[in-house]
């Protein structure tokens, strides 16, 4: 299976830091992704289940359930199983 992201691809920002979400959001944007967000482990697998995104922007360090959770559900999930994930830390 390979995937592709181009412009109008769906991404999903997950970062509990305002800021940096903040900032990669309209970076992504300017690129033309549409993105959406999520500040929380909890949140993130909600969205990915509501919105099937192209690809998870996955901060390692959330404030209820840690990344590589996050990413073990995704996975273990059929329905998000295909989604893409790229895991990001400023401290790990």
């Amino acid at each position: 299976m390979q995937s592709t992201l181009f412009a109008g691809s769906v991404i999903l920002n997950v970062d509990d830091n305002e800021g940096a979400r903040y900032a990669k959001t309209r970076v992504l944007q300017r690129a033309g992704f549409k993105v959406i967000e999520a500040a929380t482990g909890n949140a993130a697998l909600a969205r990915a289940r509501e919105d099937k995104p192209d690809l998870v922007l996955l901060d390692m360090k959330l404030p209820d359930v840690n990344g590589m959770e996050v990413c073990r559900q995704l996975k273990s999930d059929p329905s998000t199983r295909p989604v893409l994930v790229l895991q990001t830390s400023a401290s790990y």
